[in-house]
């Protein structure tokens, strides 16, 4: 039984792990700026540039993983 329930712990993580690979590439791949389309048309490229930093997306997708993982980790922790 123990062993069964270490096997979906670890499916659990690996699944939840892809997932948001999967899902940061995609933020990448689907023509557009996401920053630009939270803040519409009549926003500048300094309030542009700025959401992107806040939003990590100035830095590669793994980058972007890590953090999102890590801030997940230390969520679950706190």
């Amino acid at each position: 039984m123990q062993l069964y329930l270490l096997k979906r712990i670890f499916m659990t993580i690996l699944v939840l792990f892809l997932v948001t690979v999967l899902l940061s590439l995609l933020v990448h791949i689907v023509p557009g700026d996401p920053a630009r389309k939270l803040l519409g048309p009549r926003a500048t490229e300094k309030t542009i540039a700025r959401l992107r930093a806040e939003m990590d997306l100035d830095k590669p997708v793994t980058v972007q993983v890590w953090n999102f993982i890590k801030n997940v980790l230390l969520g679950l922790l706190s």
